[in-house]
């Protein structure tokens, strides 16, 4: 299990803070972890040293590259001269080989209110933003926050690398610590005895395992939580591993570290020993170029050795895919497998290489495959049941999920997992039975309390939600969409000031949070604030213009207070966005009967009542425009109907049948 990878996200927080947020949310949307400093021209000293400790701890920046400076260091960099601490972060993570992603704020952009610079700060950002567009740099101009958001989208697939090198180092750091124990090498110590130093240090590093696994757990859990105060990096997952080690079995850290360090450079060691240490390092690239030695070596052997051979290229494909290579790396363990063929680990290795590469069909081959080899590998289990989720076959994904269950009973992950995929499916109680299992398992875990509120919100069970949120908020209390769930909750149960409070809160910890908004207004327009409804259907429409429900929300908002094109202009819009929208039907009819077109609201009835057949409150409305066209016998066929359908309405809707039926002479 893995943290979320970080991500540094630069930007003048004067002009650009508002934006910085946006890209933030949007990188925590595709499970990135976003961190950045505030520069303010206050702080007292160099920043540099603190930007460099939390850039390297990065696996890349994203930097928005506007009109203003900002504040810089008290002298010039002694590497790169003069220049603001946001270009210094650009700088420095370049230098460290970390990938840079530059989104260039053009002209008309909204940024933040600030007051103007110095003409020689605007010229030496001016002179950076020329640099950049002549540089060999990805970088894209940006004239809207939609584009903004829509540029951060559009690097999943970069950024999908950091995310499954995290991933692969965590779980394969393991398998080769195994390896290397089983070899029991001791470098430059002897041999024939070791030292009760070297022994500790060989128990250490054989319950590295264990240990590695309990405190990724740990990270996962907040990661999953969404949790930015808790998150960790890898290198302080690893950190905080050999810390652990240490102190139970005393011996230092660093000597800990530098035994596998040895390992690396030892003249002693085989290729494959050495490339075995240099991934316990995350030297992936020397990783690399070490196993695909060893497995040359190996094979030219008399006879050759096709088994270590395949496990040699097995690790050459990690390194290479964790290093973004996954051309690379899918080559190596096709080699592995050819060498190899019953080599199970291989297929799945290869599976995850063809997902970076979104080749999912394959991917799936791959894990099916080694599952037919070795049918209790869980790991291929969850793979493909994350891709059969991921297409939609929520029997399948619920089936391999129950395989991960059977062989793991204690996992907490699985039973959420596998609720997932029952909640998507719409088995409102299998979901809730699952996550319940999942927080009997953790009960310190948010996440399975947010799931069963949102399952709980499906079933109507207000008071659950709401005692599932609140639970939520206890272990988490900056989640936004929680907080949006309980306001849904407690719209349910007529508290609708609660409501309010808890779709405000919502917004306040996720500004561009466009269904927070949405739900907001709707919950204004049942308290009768019109205005403010539209204000916030508005801003829904404003953060995802293809929003039909928004639409068709503010054009009845309008109604009562706007009678005009207003309201019929949004509804139209609505219709054209989503043409099976039966509410925006029923809605334009409304507007056009609040204007007398009691002709033009007829058809938006009846394309409502097409598409919702059982639908009594439309064939009431329908009978009224007819009566109001003088169609009597229409009117009279229609509150017939909206009888039939709810008999309760004959007591109401018998006297306009009759005064009807007078007008006809019957």
């Amino acid at each position: 299990m893995s943290p979320r990878p970080t991500i540094f996200v630069s930007a003048v927080s004067k002009e650009l803070k508002s934006a910085r947020q946006l890209v933030s949310n949007t990188l925590q949307f595709l499970g990135y972890e976003p961190v950045w400093q505030d520069v303010f021209g206050t702080e007292q000293g160099d920043l540099r040293a603190m930007l460099r400790r939390k850039i390297d701890d990065c696996g890349g920046v994203v930097q928005l590259v506007g009109k203003c400076y900002g504040f810089g260091p008290p002298r010039p960099d002694e590497t790169f001269g003069r220049v603001s601490y946001t270009q210094y972060e650009a700088f420095y993570a370049r230098q460290r080989g970390k990938k840079v992603w530059y989104l260039y704020i053009d002209d008309n952009f909204p940024t933040d209110p600030h007051a103007p610079e110095s003409a020689e700060l605007s010229e030496l950002q001016e002179t950076y933003r020329r640099r950049l567009m002549v540089e060999s740099h990805l970088y894209h101009r940006l004239s809207t926050r939609e584009a903004l958001e829509s540029s951060v989208l559009k690097l999943r697939d970069d950024l999908a690398n950091l995310r499954r090198g995290v991933k692969q180092w965590a779980f394969a750091v393991i398998a080769l610590l195994l390896v290397l124990l089983g070899a029991m090498i001791v470098l430059e110590h002897g041999q024939n005895q070791i030292s009760d130093q070297q022994k500790r240090l060989l128990e250490a590093l054989q319950a590295y395992p264990q240990t590695f696994a309990h405190v990724s757990q740990e990270a996962a859990a907040a990661a999953k939580n969404g949790s930015p105060q808790t998150a960790a990096s890898s290198a302080e997952l690893e950190q905080k591993t050999y810390d652990e080690l240490a102190q139970e079995y005393g011996v230092s850290a660093g000597l800990l570290q530098e035994f596998a360090h040895d390992l690396q450079n030892s003249t002693k060691a085989t290729a494959y020993q050495r490339a075995i240490a240099a991934f316990m390092n995350k030297n992936f690239a020397d990783a690399n170029r070490l196993a695909l030695l060893a497995a040359e070596e190996v094979l030219k052997a008399s006879p050759p050795d096709n088994d270590q051979a395949a496990k040699a290229l097995k690790l050459a494909g990690l390194a290479a895919d964790i290093i973004g290579n996954s051309d690379d790396a899918i080559n190596d363990y096709n080699e592995a497998i050819d060498l190899k063929p019953h080599y199970a680990e291989a297929y799945i290795d290869r599976g995850d290489a063809k997902i970076n590469k979104a080749d999912y069909d394959g991917a799936m081959a791959d894990f099916t495959k080694a599952i037919e080899l070795k049918p209790d590998l869980v790991v291929a289990f969850n793979n493909r049941a994350w891709l059969e989720e991921k297409n939609g076959d929520h029997d399948a994904a619920i089936a391999d999920y129950t395989k991960v269950i059977e062989s793991d009973p204690g996992s907490e992950d699985a039973y959420n997992n596998r609720g997932l995929s029952k909640y998507n499916k719409g088995d409102m109680d299998g979901a809730i039975a699952d996550y319940t299992k999942a927080i009997e398992l953790k009960p310190a875990a948010a996440y399975p309390y947010f799931n069963r509120a949102l399952a709980d919100e499906k079933k109507y069970d207000a008071d659950g939600a709401i005692a599932d949120c609140d639970k939520t908020i206890e272990l988490d209390p900056d989640l936004a969409e929680v907080y949006n769930i309980r306001g849904l909750a407690r719209g349910y149960k007529g508290d609708h000031i609660g409501a309010l409070v808890d779709y405000t809160r919502a917004i306040e910890l996720k500004h561009d949070y466009t269904v927070a908004y949405y739900d907001r207004a709707n919950e204004k327009s049942l308290k009768g604030d019109q205005a403010g409804a539209i204000a916030d259907f508005s801003k829904a429409i404003e953060l995802k213009p293809d929003f039909a429900g928004a639409y068709c929300g503010r054009g009845n908002a309008k109604i009562p207070d706007d009678i005009g094109d207003g309201g019929i202009d949004d509804l139209t819009k609505a219709i054209e966005l989503r043409p099976g929208y039966a509410d925006a039907y029923y809605f334009r009819g409304l507007a056009k009967d609040a204007l007398n077109d009691h002709a033009g609201a007829i058809p938006d009835y009846l394309k409502d009542i097409e598409l919702k057949p059982d639908d009594a409150a439309a064939y009431k409305l329908l009978a009224l425009a007819k009566k109001d066209t003088g169609d009597y016998q229409g009117a009279i066929d229609a509150w017939q109907k909206a009888v039939q359908i709810n008999p309760s309405l004959l007591a109401e809707l018998q006297p306009k049948i009759d005064a009807a039926k007078t007008k006809l002479g019957q």
